[in-house]
C-alpha cells in the first residue's frame, strides 16, 4: 500500500494536492491520570457554504488525534 499524508487523505484532491494549514488554536487538556497537555487544532481549508472545513487535531496528554471536519460553531469555540 502506498504512503499518503493527511492531505491526500482528507480532500487535498481539492486543491492540488497539498493542504496548507491556514490557521491554529490550542486548548490545554489533561489525560485519565491527570497530566497535562496541549491540543493542537490545524484548520486545512476554508469553510464551505455549510461551515464545515478540514480540522487535524493533535493531543500531547494521549499521544492521539484525529482528522475530519468541523462545523465553523465547533471551531470558534476553541479557546
Amino acid at each position: 500500500m502506498a504512503e499518503r499524508d493527511d492531505a491526500t487523505l482528507y480532500g487535498a484532491e481539492q486543491t492540488g494536492g497539498k493542504m496548507e494549514i491556514l490557521e491554529t488554536r490550542t486548548k490545554a487538556t489533561r489525560d485519565d491520570w491527570g497530566f497535562p497537555g496541549v491540543a493542537t487544532y490545524n484548520r486545512l481549508s476554508d469553510f464551505n457554504h455549510g461551515g464545515f472545513a478540514h480540522v487535524r487535531m493533535s493531543d500531547t496528554s494521549s499521544g492521539h488525534g484525529w482528522a475530519g471536519t468541523m462545523h465553523r460553531n465547533e471551531w470558534e469555540a476553541i479557546k
